[in-house]
């Protein structure tokens, strides 16, 4: 088992939005976040139950040389936000990837109440 760096990354990251935000300025933010830049598109919309919808961004980037040589991680290739009406809640998933892996993994969640 080798030493991984993405091992002390996988923290789920709770922000409280306070009493002057609502749940749905956190959840139109996390859904409109970096669409105007020409690098990211929606490549999936899911509605999983009756209250909760998934939405996956694909970031497109140049693979670094450290992805291809050493086996970095590549940060941010896709990003997942995950809306909840009944909870009030909206998390966001940073996706990564490893030449290594075959899928991309979770390498940070920000989840915001």
């Amino acid at each position: 088992n080798s030493f991984r760096f993405e091992t002390y990354e996988n923290v789920v990251t709770k922000h409280h939005l306070g009493s002057q935000l609502d749940w749905k300025a956190g959840a139109r933010w996390a859904f409109n976040d970096k669409l105007s830049n020409a690098n990211t598109s929606v490549c999936s919309v899911r509605q999983i139950d009756e209250d909760t919808v998934e939405i996956v961004k694909r970031r497109d980037q140049n693979l670094s040389m450290g992805f291809r040589m050493l086996g970095h991680d590549q940060q941010g290739m896709y990003e997942r936000v995950t809306i909840n009406r009944k909870e009030r809640t909206t998390a966001i998933d940073r996706m990564d990837a490893n030449w290594w892996q075959p899928q991309p993994f979770i390498g940070r969640r920000d989840l915001f109440y």
